[in-house]
């Protein structure tokens, strides 16, 4: 109607509880708390973590026609008001219903242990899924500030948690060929004849040597220094880039010499402009300028935060230095 789009709407969740003593139970009168899991002072009173309700001796209640939960303990006559399961469940039926943003928790360290049938974050993501979870790092880049050490403060890291394996091997799935660029060393010369193709992907792996086994095209074995790395362009299966700090040296089981060869010396050739990128392992940079016109939403001259939709009062030169943050022309 005009108002808030729903999608910009976050329901509140509460991981604590509020208690009242000298209660007879629901719809009766009360003293004020002196306890809580908190107190400090006169603060705190009457406030209790989540995590450890209901009290010990106190029956839960859940009131499916208010969608709220309770529990109440006759002995000490405490009254204690919360969020529970059964009423999150509701909740979050609300969410899906009006298609509403998702839930916000205050707060995390008050919930029930992670993975537990009571733990209300879990409730959350797994009757939501990952799929439709939204990851965004806390923000640690901070490259306008006045202060030196904030602006030379901890990196910012990709927004999406990443899980690789050190020893996991990487799969090519293209045949490797000698005929792509080679950075040979400046001391020992490449020696080459023909080149060799494999038939096969090569598997290899950051921590050990890459061995071909397919048949050799060629007659003559090719020679190539022990110290010279090759880089393949070949893609690999694997979605998350890795960027490796050195290359195993490729040996070819090729098959014994026959014929002697005049050595022919060559030179690494740069890849063109444009060209294929010679370390496909090698993780891209971040763009800060908006690659579509859709990215912006209709904005132009102006800094702006895809994640958000907002624009951020930001020149073009500090908004780009902003990894969250594109310009738009």
């Amino acid at each position: 109607k005009g108002g808030c789009p729903s999608d910009k709407i976050v329901l509140g969740i509460p991981a604590y509880g509020r208690s009242f003593e000298g209660s007879n139970g629901l719809y009766s009168n009360f003293t004020k708390p002196t306890k809580g899991s908190w107190v400090a002072g006169n603060d705190g009173k009457g406030v209790w973590d989540y995590k450890e309700l209901p009290h010990p001796g106190a029956t839960e209640i859940y009131d499916e026609k208010l969608g709220a939960t309770y529990s109440y303990d006759p002995t000490s006559k405490i009254f204690t008001s919360y969020e529970g399961p059964k009423s999150l469940a509701q909740k979050l039926d609300y969410i899906k219903q009006y298609n509403l943003g998702g839930t916000m928790f205050w707060s995390g360290d008050a919930d029930a242990k992670s993975g537990s049938p009571r733990s209300l974050i879990t409730q959350v993501y797994n009757t939501f899924g990952r799929a439709n979870m939204a990851f965004e790092d806390n923000n640690l880049n901070y490259p306008t500030s006045q202060y030196a050490n904030i602006r030379a403060g901890a990196a910012v890291t990709s927004a999406v948690p990443v899980t690789s394996s050190p020893v996991a091997p990487v799969t090519t799935v293209a045949p490797v060929t000698s005929e792509v660029p080679v950075t040979s060393s400046p001391a020992a010369p490449v020696t080459t004849v023909a080149p060799v193709t494999s038939e096969v992907p090569v598997t290899s792996s950051p921590d050990a040597p890459v061995t071909t086994v397919a048949p050799v095209t060629s007659e003559v074995p090719v020679t190539s220094s022990p110290d010279a790395p090759v880089t393949t362009v070949a893609p690999v299966t694997s979605a998350v880039h890795v960027t490796c700090s050195s290359y195993a040296p490729v040996t070819s089981s090729a098959v014994p010499e026959t014929t002697p060869v005049e050595p022919v010396t060559t030179e690494a050739t740069p890849a063109p402009t444009g060209g294929p990128i010679t370390n496909p392992l090698e993780t891209l940079a971040p763009t800060t300028t908006a690659a579509a016109g859709d990215q912006c939403k209709g904005n132009k001259n102006v800094c702006f935060w895809p994640l958000t939709g907002q624009t951020v009062d930001h020149s073009q030169a500090n908004c780009k230095l902003f990894t969250s943050f594109i310009w738009c022309p």
